[in-house]
Formats: structure tokens, C-alpha cells, sequence
């Protein structure tokens, strides 16, 4: 028999990807399979449990790039559930050994997760220090997790944690300014590369490149090549002077003057849970703000707590 089934596709248009839980009741595997072909076929399924079924539940999958990560609930060493993590860096061909990423002694389940770029973020409900409560842990690279932070209050009972992803699309323009040395060491004027966002229908960013305007899909990254003569065509070599404050360059050669924009990104990460107290449920939700510090490292209170 075949459980809680999750399903998830890349940001690449061939790359899909399933779990669940497969076996009796109370004894099961937590099952792998992915496409390469757009969903077309899909693998034979690989146990990421082990090789005995036990007691595992509720996988989550989630990807970004060629990094695929799988959460599930499942048995620990102490014989009390806890929550556990596999990751892939081959598109799903492999997985690391598995982690256990909330080591709760009172026990933990319901996990869910998202990676958004290089950040793996993973919830799920815990019932330590003895009530039943959310817990939150982010990583940079998808290995080093954070200690797990307790989002929800000490009122009632919080369950079923959630997490959603919102692209908020940078819409301020930006900039970077560069300058050309020729080989005998004469200057240029310093010149400005303007960046202007812009949004498309195809998903293909638009791009004007003439060295010094470029138009691009704030989701996007685009290749430049800077522009610059010289009148006795001595060789030139490029210098950026002033980088973007809304994106970051990448990849720069400063021979041929060609370097990459890449926009910085830019998700709102919302948590999402019940929470039952005195016979009325309702949904809370907390946001993650933006920061590149790990959780649980010099960054004790990241959240922002709202009713819906």
C-alpha cells in the first residue's frame, strides 16, 4: 500500500520528482522515484529509510538546481520519532546518508519543506518541552542545519505546519559602473551599465545589451559584455569601479569584458500551522525574514508573528 504521497518538479523542465510511504500501517518505507524525461517515465522506486520497514511517515520532497532533499518523519536511535533528511546532489541519482535534524526526546512529526536557491527551510510539530509546539531550522547549503527554533506560543495545541513560498520580483532599477585601461595605461571615462527590470509573458529575459543599458526579468540572470574604443586599438582590459546593490556579479573577465548580472533573490517564506485552544482552531502564520544568518546562529528572534 502506498501513503502520503508528495510530489515535486524542478526548476529544470525535465526533472520530477515523488515520495511516499509504501508498506503496512505501521511498517513501511519512505520511496523515491524520479523523471528525467518530464514525467513521461519514472524510476524504480529506492527505499530512503534502509533496507526494513519501520515505522516512517509523511516524506516531503522539494528541490533546487540539481540538490533534491526528502524530509519524513520517522524512528530514531532512542526508539521516539524524529525528523529526518536526505540529500541529493545528482538530480536524485544518489542521496547522502540520512540526518537527524530535530533530535527531539519528546518526539516529532509532520515535517514539511522548501528550498528556495541555496536555503533548505524544514518545519514539522514537536512535543518537547511538553506540549505539542512548532519547530523551524534553516540551512545555507542544505547540510549544516541550525539549532531548531520554537516558533508557536505555550497556548493550546499547534499542529500541521506548513510552509509557502511567495516571489516577491524586485522592481527598482539598478546599476554598476566600470571603466577600460588600455596597455599603455590611458583611462577611460568611468561609464554606468543600467539594469532595468522588466516583466515578460515567456519567461525569457529581454534583454537591450549595448554595454551600457540592459533590460532584464528580475528573475533572471543575464551574461554583459562591456563596450569601450580605443582610437590606436591598443588591447583594453576592463575594471568594474561600483557593484549593483540589487543583484551581484558573477564570472567577470576582464579582457573580453563580458561578466554575468545575477538579481538577488527575493522570497517572502511564510510558516503556516493550526492552533487549537479552548474548542476553537484557528491559523497562524509567522515570516521568515530575509538573511543570510543561519538560524540558531547570532539570529535568535528571525520572525514576525501574524493572525490570519
Amino acid at each position: 500500500m502506498a501513503f502520503d504521497q508528495s510530489t515535486n518538479e524542478s526548476d529544470s523542465d525535465i526533472h520530477k520528482y515523488v515520495v511516499w510511504s509504501g508498506g503496512e500501517e505501521e511498517d513501511r518505507y519512505i520511496l523515491f522515484a524520479r523523471s528525467t524525461d518530464g514525467g513521461k517515465s519514472f524510476s524504480s522506486p529506492l527505499s530512503l529509510s534502509g533496507s526494513s520497514r519501520s515505522n516512517v511517515f509523511n516524506p516531503e520532497v522539494s528541490s533546487s538546481g540539481n540538490n533534491v532533499y526528502v524530509v519524513w518523519q520517522g524512528q530514531s536511535a532512542t526508539g521516539n520519532q524524529d525528523i529526518f533528511l536526505r540529500k541529493s546532489s545528482d538530480y536524485g541519482a544518489s542521496f547522502g546518508a540520512a540526518e537527524n535534524i530535530s533530535n527531539d526526546p519528546g518526539g516529532s512529526g509532520n515535517p514539511d519543506i522548501a528550498v528556495v536557491g541555496n536555503d533548505t527551510h524544514v518545519t514539522w510539530e514537536g512535543t518537547t518541552p511538553g506540549n505539542n509546539f512548532v519547530f523551524y531550522t534553516k540551512s545555507n547549503n542544505g547540510s549544516d542545519f541550525g539549532t531548531p527554533q520554537k516558533l508557536s506560543g505555550n497556548q493550546g495545541i499547534s499542529y500541521n505546519p506548513e510552509i509557502s513560498v511567495k516571489d516577491n520580483s524586485i522592481t527598482s532599477a539598478d546599476s554598476f559602473t566600470y571603466k577600460a585601461v588600455d596597455e599603455n595605461g590611458a583611462e577611460s571615462n568611468i561609464a554606468t551599465v543600467d539594469v532595468n527590470p522588466v516583466t515578460n509573458t515567456n519567461d525569457e529575459p529581454n534583454i537591450k545589451n549595448n554595454g551600457k543599458s540592459v533590460s532584464i526579468d528580475s528573475t533572471h540572470e543575464v551574461e554583459i559584455t562591456l563596450k569601450a574604443k580605443d582610437m590606436n586599438k591598443d588591447s583594453l582590459k576592463f575594471e568594474i569601479l561600483t557593484p549593483p546593490s540589487e543583484g551581484r556579479l558573477l564570472n567577470f573577465n576582464p579582457n573580453s569584458g563580458t561578466v554575468t548580472y545575477v538579481p538577488n533573490e527575493n522570497n517572502e517564506i511564510d510558516i503556516n500551522w493550526h492552533n487549537y485552544v479552548s474548542g476553537h482552531d484557528k491559523v497562524l502564520t509567522k515570516n521568515i525574514e530575509s538573511s543570510d544568518t543561519p538560524i540558531g546562529k547570532d539570529n535568535s528572534d528571525p520572525f514576525k508573528l501574524r493572525q490570519k
